[in-house]
């Protein structure tokens, strides 16, 4: 059996954590954009429900979603990158800092964060969009391919974890015992700065400016706001959150049926919940999907390596060659 592709890069090394600007280091045109509104249908028994999202750029739709620890800032080196490629990049935001949920109480898992994405695909109006998917939201996108595979083209998963590292596994054990999340939600209410500095995308060197870190905290300026907040993320971290889409693709593999979508699964080398060893188990399961590895990289390779993210799901879309 030949081995699965895996593409290494070797660059420089991000910045560190102890040397984080006030500002970006680079200019990029994410506050320029307008804030668009978007309607989707409304939960049942709830209201309706209202997304803000950004875009830039015309021709082959790319659909940018974040995880649920992180903000669509998180997407702000790829705009003009993938604007330049040819692609329309669009960025919801999917963690509003009032706390107005977009999913049901309490259930932020995959199978409803991919009814979520392919709500969003609709009300769009896109037809197979290149799905980018970080985190939870890398999950989400498997599950989408797998129940709907016609409303994905190609699914780029940025660091999605299939099986939580013991550290993680022991967090979510406290957060989601007896009031472990509600003790979080009110030590985050208390300083929502250190809040944001805890989740486990930004304990590597993927922040690049303190400005990202204000934005987080936004999420924890309310009480309400926090205790849903952290609910949602305690969710993430339970041990059961990932074995649906774990065992939907191992059933998957077993029928011999491939996979319904082109697949790119990127990971950062030191990410601490998804490292490559993730990606390897499922390009081992998934025949044809590619693996892209970012040595010396964290959690969030969109943040750390813009130029060399953004040429990755170019390619995939279509739009230019891929990284070699």
């Amino acid at each position: 059996m030949q081995p699965p592709a895996r593409r290494v890069y070797t660059g420089p090394v991000p910045p560190s954590l102890d040397t984080l600007p006030e500002l970006p280091s680079e200019a990029h045109p994410y506050f320029t954009l307008p804030a668009r509104g978007l309607d989707l249908p409304a939960l049942p028994g709830g209201g309706p429900r209202r997304v803000a999202y950004r875009e830039l750029g015309a021709g082959r739709p790319v659909l940018l979603l974040h995880g649920l620890w992180t903000t669509g800032f998180t997407f702000r080196g790829l705009f003009a990158r993938l604007a330049a490629a040819g692609c329309r990049a669009i960025a919801p935001e999917l963690t509003p800092a009032d706390g107005e949920p977009l999913l049901p109480a309490d259930d932020a898992s995959p199978e409803r964060l991919a009814e979520l994405v392919a709500d969003l695909i609709q009300a769009l109006g896109l037809v197979t969009p290149t799905v980018v998917g970080h985190a939870e939201l890398g999950l989400a996108g498997l599950r989408l391919a797998l129940d709907r595979p016609q409303s994905v083209g190609t699914l780029i998963a940025l660091g999605a974890c299939t099986q939580l590292p013991a550290g993680a596994r022991l967090r979510g054990f406290w957060l989601n015992r007896a009031g472990g999340a509600e003790r979080w939600a009110r030590r985050a209410f208390g300083d929502p700065t250190r809040a944001a500095l805890d989740m486990p995308a930004y304990a590597d060197p993927a922040v690049l400016s303190r400005q990202e870190l204000r934005l987080l905290a936004r999420g924890w300026a309310s009480l309400p706001a926090a205790r849903a907040r952290a609910r949602r993320l305690a969710q993430t971290l339970a041990p059961a959150y990932r074995r649906g889409v774990l065992a939907a693709l191992q059933a998957l593999a077993a029928s011999g049926a491939g996979f319904p979508a082109a697949l790119k699964l990127v990971h950062g080398e030191r990410d601490p919940l998804a490292p490559p060893a993730q990606g390897l188990r499922l390009t081992q399961l998934l025949p044809g999907a590619e693996l892209f590895v970012a040595e010396r990289a964290g959690g969030a390779p969109q943040v750390e390596l813009p130029e060399w993210t953004a040429r990755i799901i170019a390619g995939a879309a279509g739009s230019a060659p891929p990284p070699p």
